[in-house]
């Protein structure tokens, strides 16, 4: 026979019921729809399996903690998989910024904790990711990437970035209470270890500049030298370059008209140059043909 114990309304109560096994306990609550929307009014929860009384009474007295702090109660929490994906599909972003994210998610961060749910996923593990990150190579990348190599400070850097933007949505979302990747145990690679990975960048003379654009012509004979001949004297970028038209260059003025850029994530597509707005390269044609 069923034992019931409730308690004031709106509280919650447990119970006892028979198994198999022997008598277990189970707790119910009301609470929120959505927790994000409490105008949605309330539902019942119901968990059980308790061994005792006391195991139900403190599992449903926490269940009501977690309800009065805004936490979706009774619903599966979703595994990091699962919810980095829903989260990337959300982002109304650039295709190209969210390619960027999901390469981070799917080759580094996924196939070393992407079975944790949401609330297991804490600083220790962030940490032990990132540490991981730049000791061991990762193990589920093919094609140009078949001998990978640990991940840079920088590389994680941004990974630890992404993963703060991911587990914000999650509190937003009212899976988390809070944010483990911007706890203050958490240890992502500092500044400094990027600048003192970073290598110095070095830049062609006019000189080196000119002998290749000489041997491009006169010895490779590559049809595409105007093209190089463009890079040299405008100084824009691969995908703008590929994405002028016919109307953006002024022969008679000698000016080169950056208005778009080749979207990368979508083959064939175009999108606003990086600051979102156009330039001018001022007598760039002029410049190439002055060059050899």
């Amino acid at each position: 026979m069923t034992e019931r114990r409730k308690g004031y309304h709106g509280k919650g109560y447990t119970r006892s019921y028979e198994t198999k096994g022997g008598a277990r306990w189970s707790y119910q609550l009301r609470v929120p729809v959505d927790p994000t929307n409490p105008g949605m009014g309330t539902r019942p929860i119901e968990r059980g399996g308790f061994l005792s009384e006391k195991e139900a009474d403190k599992a449903l007295e926490k269940a009501k903690r977690d309800a009065a702090r805004g936490l979706r109660i009774g619903s599966k929490v979703p595994t990091l998989r699962e919810y980095s994906q829903r989260w990337l599909d959300s982002l109304d972003l650039a295709a190209a910024t969210v390619a960027g994210y999901r390469r981070q998610l799917d080759r580094h961060v996924l196939p070393r904790i992407g079975d944790h749910t949401l609330d297991a996923v804490t600083t220790t593990t962030l940490n032990t990711l990132y540490k991981t990150l730049q000791t061991e190579a990762p193990t589920s990348v093919k094609g140009r990437w078949s001998n990978p190599k640990p991940l840079g400070a920088n590389s994680v850097r941004k990974i630890a970035t992404t993963m703060g933007a991911l587990l914000d949505a999650a509190v937003a979302d009212k899976h988390l209470l809070d944010n483990p990747a911007k706890s203050d145990g958490v240890r992502r690679p500092s500044k400094q270890a990027v600048v003192e990975q970073s290598s110095e960048m070095t830049v062609w003379t006019a000189e080196q500049m000119t002998r290749f654009l000489t041997w491009n012509r006169d010895t490779r004979r590559d049809p595409d030298y105007p093209l190089w001949q463009l890079y040299a004297a405008s100084g824009a970028r691969r995908s703008e370059v590929l994405a002028l038209r016919w109307a953006d260059i002024d022969l008679k003025s000698g000016k080169l008209h950056i208005r778009r850029t080749l979207d990368t994530a979508r083959p064939g597509e175009t999108k606003k140059p990086k600051n979102g707005k156009p330039r001018s390269a001022v007598s760039c044609l002029r410049d190439v043909e002055a060059l050899p």
